[in-house]
């Protein structure tokens, strides 16, 4: 049961700038599966807090902020495909579309020709 549970998972570690300062590398450890690999891996995003949403901070803005803050000690060692909620929507499309192929495959398969 267990395994087939993290066959299906995608971590995400959200919030990554609300870690107290010093326990961020147990959290990195997460992101790079040295703590609980993952079949479809770990990702990281960093969206705008409260006070951003409340001022308005666009997509583009936020999509900057959060690009400047993964260049930034500790999250410069994780490699960048797991950083970023634009890396995240391109490997969650990917997943998706094997799985629906996958899927397809067996309904085509086991349709009635009657």
């Amino acid at each position: 049961q267990r395994d087939f549970i993290i066959y299906h998972l995608l971590g995400v570690l959200t919030k990554p700038d609300r870690i107290e300062s010093g326990n961020e590398r147990q959290w990195t450890d997460y992101v790079l599966g040295q703590k609980e690999t993952l079949t479809n891996g770990w990702f990281c995003v960093k969206q705008p807090d409260l006070a951003g949403l409340r001022e308005g901070v666009t997509r583009r803005l936020a999509s900057f902020q959060e690009e400047k803050y993964f260049k930034m000690e500790p999250w410069d060692s994780v490699p960048r495909r797991q950083l970023g909620t634009p890396n995240l929507v391109k490997s969650l499309e990917h997943i998706l579309s094997e799985k629906i192929k996958k899927r397809f495959v067996y309904c085509y398969l086991h349709i009635d020709p009657e």
